[in-house]
């Protein structure tokens, strides 16, 4: 089975959450997908190449969540 893993940004100022332009992504197992959400959450609000500062962080009230989802397999055709 593979998962799905879906980063929220989120703004608690105002209740709204966007997802980066990269998910959803399909990972393989739901330990990489917990794995990969975290990190990835880490890294899309305090990375080297964030786009958020601590000031935007700060006024918007940015907070990250994630969310793992199974999905079929449905596995590739091959002709």
């Amino acid at each position: 089975m593979k998962w799905l893993l879906v980063v929220y940004i989120c703004s608690g100022i105002t209740g709204e959450c966007r997802i980066p332009p990269e998910y959803p992504a399909v990972k393989n197992n739901y330990y990489d997908c917990v794995q990969d959400g975290l990190g990835d959450a880490y890294e899309i609000l305090f990375g080297s190449e964030s786009i958020f500062n601590s000031e935007m962080i700060v006024n918007s009230q940015l907070y990250p969540q994630y969310k793992c989802s199974p999905v079929k397999d449905e596995g590739k055709i091959v002709t």
